[in-house]
Formats: structure tokens, sequence, C-alpha cells
């Protein structure tokens, strides 16, 4: 399957998209699948703010290269990660395939940048609105692809791909939590030390 038909079949038929990477591994259409994701989210949010023409073009070129940077950065540690987690849910794939499908898994984001346009001439708050819901409409579609990938590299059932996917998010919040927790402890602990005994 080519980069151009993985393409059609991740919005068409995303279980066979995904299914046949394991086979092929087009990496270049999927660093080019992030590279437009990732300028159209950005885009379609500069096109959304309410900022000047001369500001959205510095927004534009500095921010685009940050995100690019940050989104190709969680693109890696997440593959890891999921691939981590999978053999431990006795998942048996390659860590290169997860890697592609993720990328691929980016390819709804593509469409802020048209949905942008779209609204332009619309109020603002109802604007920014319509912006919101589309860019979780966006996310939970690209979460739904996510599973999928994983499923289908791995031969995982739905539950132990959702399993996979949320796990690591799940441990980090909870690792969190944790280290909040003994810090407010540590310091109603410390406080009353650091008063004279005298004063009490």
């Amino acid at each position: 399957m080519s980069g151009v038909e993985t393409i059609y079949y991740t919005f068409t038929k995303p279980a066979v998209s995904m299914k046949a990477l394991q086979g092929q591994k087009p990496v270049s259409w999927a660093f080019f699948v992030v590279l437009l994701a990732t300028i159209s989210s950005h885009v379609g949010g500069i096109l959304i703010s309410p900022v000047e023409l001369n500001v959205a073009k510095v927004i534009l070129t500095v921010g685009l290269l940050g995100r690019l940077i940050f989104i190709i950065g969680i693109w890696i540690v997440g593959t890891a990660i999921f691939h981590l987690f999978a053999e431990w849910f006795d998942g048996e794939g390659k860590v290169s395939s997860l890697f592609t499908a993720l990328g691929f898994c980016f390819l709804p984001a593509i469409l802020i940048t048209p949905w942008s346009l779209l609204i332009q001439n619309t109020p603002h708050a109802i604007k920014f609105s319509l912006y919101l819901l589309f860019n979780l409409i966006i996310l939970l579609w690209i979460v739904k692809l996510e599973i999928i990938s994983i499923r289908e590299i791995y031969q995982v059932s739905n539950f132990r791909a959702v399993m996979i996917l949320t796990t690591p998010a799940t441990l980090i919040i909870l690792a969190v939590f944790i280290l909040i927790l003994l810090a407010l402890v540590l310091s109603f602990s410390i406080i009353p030390a650091s008063f004279p005994h005298s004063l009490f």
C-alpha cells in the first residue's frame, strides 16, 4: 500500500490502513502527515485569534517551529511508551510499525485550517466555540485512530488497546497526585517546626 493509499484508507477504512503498516512502513509519508497536521493546526489557531497581521506572521514563523519540535517529540516518546505497555499487555508488534501508524493518526488535524476558514465570517464568540468544538472532535478522532493502530499492529482486543493507550497517562496523573500530596504533608509538618517553641 502506497503513502497516498494509506492516507485515503486512514480516512475511510482505518483498520485496513493500520493493519497494512505491519508490512510496509512509509515513514516519510508519516512525517509528511505530521508536518501538514502541525501546520494546519497552527495556522487554524492563528486564523481564529484576533491578532494583527504582523503579529500573526511572527507567531506563524516562530511558533510553528516550536510546535513541530514538540509534536515530533511527543510522537517519538509516545511510540516508545505505548510499545513498552503493548508488550506488557502481551501484544506482539514492531515499534517501527507503531511509529509510522501513530504518524498517520495525526491526519484529522489537517482539517483544522479549512474549518477555521469556513467559520471566519461568524461572530467571534460563536466562531471560537465552533473552533473549540471542532478541535475536540479532531482529538477524539485521533484517539480513536490510535486505539485502532495499537489494536491492529499488536493484535490485541479493543479493551487491551484502550488500556495500552490510557495506562501511561493514568500512571502519570497518579504520580503527580502522590507528589502533590507528599509536598502538602511535608509542608504542614515543617511549618509548625519553624515557629519558636515559646509561642506555643
